[in-house]
């Protein structure tokens, strides 16, 4: 027994029913509540630990003296210097005693916490940059996707179609393009821009992104989707601009502070002998 007491990793406590700790075998990182020096020591549990963590952890235990049941749950053990989080078995030893078996899981809660704040910037991103993602399995021809491209379909909502069914809804003139990249593999650089119709045409850029084989053998395609239209849309409205500004009967041009010349208009470029070629 004493043998397996010394392999366990776990903290061991061993406390009355009333919460008072009478022994303990400390395995795990210190804190202020639990550590090597046995300050939990003699001490009831319910008393020395935070309020916060007896609310959650004080009904447990009395769910396990009563019914004699196991008890598994992750508890929050916030101190003045940090937050621990740790997990508790907790098992009826006799009819006087509880046994708990105490461990630290502080970095894996802490890394999963990360993970998942990580996971919300991206989604943040993703429906501010209004990307989407999708898979296509060249043996089924369907078409798996969700985000927030948000022409076709509402945000983030998952959906699967025959690609066909997909293909009706892109411009006419787009369709054998991307047919090709999803039927024959023709990704040239792995970025095709096409356009949806609905209510208006729709400016979408394609990104191929990873190639994979599932279990039956057949090729599956991942990649994104972003909704460019606003994007196409300024691009176009700045293009108008310019050229109305590059044909206008005004000398127009424009410089930075330092005087450094950035834009001519044709009448102006024509004025001061600088040829059409030259960037500026």
């Amino acid at each position: 027994a004493a043998r397996l007491l010394e392999m366990t990793c776990d903290t061991l406590l061993f406390l009355k029913n009333d919460g008072t700790c009478t022994d303990m075998i400390v395995k795990t990182e210190n804190n202020p509540y639990v550590n090597d020096q046995y300050t939990l020591l003699g001490k009831n549990i319910f008393d020395f630990f935070p309020g916060e963590t007896v609310r959650e952890l004080r009904p447990a235990i009395e769910h396990v003296v009563r019914t004699g049941e196991v008890s598994k749950a992750n508890y929050d053990l916030p101190s003045p210097e940090k937050l621990d989080y740790f997990k508790c078995v907790i098992q009826k030893y006799d009819e006087d005693h509880v046994l708990c078996q105490y461990r630290d899981i502080t970095q894996r809660s802490q890394m999963k916490k990360n993970l998942q704040i990580a996971n919300e910037r991206l989604r943040e991103t993703e429906r501010a940059a209004k990307i989407g993602y999708w898979s296509y399995n060249t043996a089924s021809k369907l078409f798996r996707y969700s985000g927030y491209v948000g022409v076709l379909l509402n945000e983030n909502e998952e959906i699967i179609m025959p690609l066909e069914e997909y293909l009706q809804q892109v411009y006419p003139e787009d369709q054998k393009k991307l047919n090709n990249i999803l039927e024959h593999q023709d990704f040239g650089q792995g970025t095709f821009e096409y356009r949806i119709v609905k209510d208006k045409v729709y400016f979408l850029k394609l990104k191929i992104v990873n190639t994979r084989y599932g279990s039956d053998g057949s090729m599956i395609i991942d990649g994104y989707t972003q909704n460019v239209d606003d994007i196409v849309s300024k691009w176009n409205e700045l293009k108008m601009v310019t050229l109305a500004v590059n044909h206008s009967k005004d000398s127009v041009f424009a410089t930075k502070m330092d005087g450094t010349l950035i834009f001519a208009n044709r009448l102006c470029r024509l004025q001061n002998q600088i040829d059409e070629d030259v960037d500026i």
